[in-house]
């Protein structure tokens, strides 16, 4: 189930965070805790499984403050839920991924040091 169009959506910064957790699939996320400061989208088995880009979301949550959204992150990749891969087939998988979020941002990603 594509998530593209949630995170593509100009309104997702300025309302409010409940509905896009209560409106959600049932099954996609799940407040945190009861001052609804984040929500998970596990992607458990028994989950709907979204996808962004076209690849599969392994994990995402969404921060909020003062019930608006202030920060959503998504994993594309979790070693314990994809599996194990060469160094090399990581390194392309990053790359190919930095190339579709650059594209899809309108603007070059910048590799942080660590």
């Amino acid at each position: 189930m594509p998530f593209d169009p949630v995170l593509n959506s100009e309104q997702l910064w300025s309302n409010p965070a409940s509905p896009i957790v209560d409106l959600a699939p049932e099954g996609c996320f799940d407040w945190v805790s009861a001052a609804r400061d984040s929500a998970r989208y596990p992607a458990y088995a028994d989950c709907p499984q979204l996808t962004f880009l076209g690849r599969r979301i392994f994990e995402a949550n969404l921060r909020v403050r003062e019930n608006r959204p202030v920060a959503f992150e998504i994993s594309l990749y979790n070693r314990g839920d994809s599996g194990t891969m060469k160094k090399e087939e990581f390194a392309a998988l990053t790359a190919s991924i930095a190339t579709n979020l650059d594209a899809w941002a309108g603007a070059a990603s910048v590799t942080q040091s660590t």
